[in-house]
């Protein structure tokens, strides 16, 4: 069986969790006048990111093009794959949450929804409609009609997310973390190329009533037409918006942990 070789595709062994710190992102702050990216005080997590609110953008929704974006350059390309009859790869992007209960003001706060977005995209940030890749299905965390997650987008087609159905019930809930997956596949047509082909999100969070973590299928999107990686290695990370209110120096803070990993086939 073929398996995705990663002698020249970014950091780890296969199917290890890598846990991304300050120094190994990239940032670009969009169209946001604040935006600082710290080690996080908080035990067991690694980043705090701080952003003030832009005013702006429309409420509900998620214009990737102009997010403060968190990005880690995975080192993947269209060559990272071995010959044979699976000439697939995957990797998984995790986002792990500290405190994101009812209690937490990024979900009590109407005014200004603070909302995160993680992407697997071919190239480097910024992100506009028609560079190729996905991006959404994690959420817009504040609100009156409680947090929503973002719907799953194909960038070549769209640079705007909205709202999609309750991402977890903030009331009685704790979101613990979200888990997105893509699947890369090689082929041939007038050359080796690459495409990035399924793109699927999950959510976990606990519930002191149950027993184990709880989860769910946010979204699942397969691109089978011209999301092709081409020259550009892949990009995995997190894009923030804090919209809606009119004041600019209203800010928001999360204390996250994003982790990836590469799995074989």
């Amino acid at each position: 069986m073929a398996q995705f070789k990663f002698t020249s595709a970014g950091a780890g062994s296969a199917g290890a969790w890598n846990n991304l710190t300050v120094a190994d992102l990239t940032t670009d702050d969009g169209s946001y006048t604040t935006f600082n990216v710290t080690e996080s005080a908080q035990d067991g997590f690694s980043l705090n990111v701080e952003i003030a609110a832009d005013t702006g953008t429309t409420l509900n929704s998620f214009p990737i093009n102009t997010a403060a974006i968190l990005a880690f350059d995975t080192g993947i390309d269209k060559d990272s794959f071995s010959n044979g009859d699976s000439r697939t790869g995957t990797i998984q992007l995790m986002v792990e949450y500290y405190s994101m209960d009812s209690a937490n003001s990024i979900i009590t706060d109407v005014t200004y929804r603070a909302s995160i977005c993680p992407f697997m995209i071919a190239g480097s940030p910024p992100y506009t409609s028609g560079t190729k890749g996905f991006f959404g299905g994690a959420g817009f965390f504040g609100g009156t009609t409680g947090p929503q997650r973002t719907a799953t987008r194909i960038l070549r087609n769209t640079a705007t997310s909205n709202n999609s159905g309750t991402l977890w019930n903030a009331a009685s809930d704790t979101l613990v973390a979200t888990l997105n997956e893509m699947t890369m596949v090689q082929g041939y047509s007038s050359g080796q190329k690459a495409y990035l082909f399924r793109y699927d999100s999950l959510g976990f969070w606990s519930n002191t009533s149950t027993d184990n973590a709880l989860f769910a299928l946010n979204d699942s999107f397969y691109d089978s037409n011209n999301s092709e990686i081409g020259a550009n290695t892949v990009t995995i990370g997190v894009g923030f918006h804090v919209n809606g209110g009119t004041d600019a120096a209203t800010t928001k803070s999360w204390d996250i942990n994003i982790k990836w990993r590469k799995l074989l086939t």
